[in-house]
């Protein structure tokens, strides 16, 4: 089973998820930079996404949602420009959408 994964459960989410089509940060090795162009994130919480998964890398997008500062509806904007699987693409601050 080389390059798939399965879900322990069905109630989980695929670990690749919706893609924009500006591109997608990939929450495990974007810079605090990289992490910057998402929207509604700044450096702190950069540096909190960095400092997260310097102890337990991210397995889902969702668990972007365990950083102090990120809840539900901040990973609902964020939801289509990350990811935990690929290179970072995004190259253009993302405007956040009102």
């Amino acid at each position: 089973m080389h390059g798939r994964v399965v879900p322990a459960k069905s109630s989980e989410v695929t670990v690749s998820g919706p893609k924009s089509s500006e591109g997608v940060v990939n929450l495990n090795d974007a810079t605090e930079e990289q992490l910057t162009l998402l929207p509604g994130i700044g450096p702190a919480k950069a540096k909190a996404i960095v400092a997260q998964r310097h102890g337990h890398p991210f397995r889902r997008a969702d668990e972007l949602t365990k950083v102090k500062g990120i809840g539900r509806k901040t990973f609902g904007r964020l939801r289509p420009y990350i990811t935990t699987v690929g290179a970072t693409t995004l190259s253009t601050e993302v405007k956040r959408q009102r």
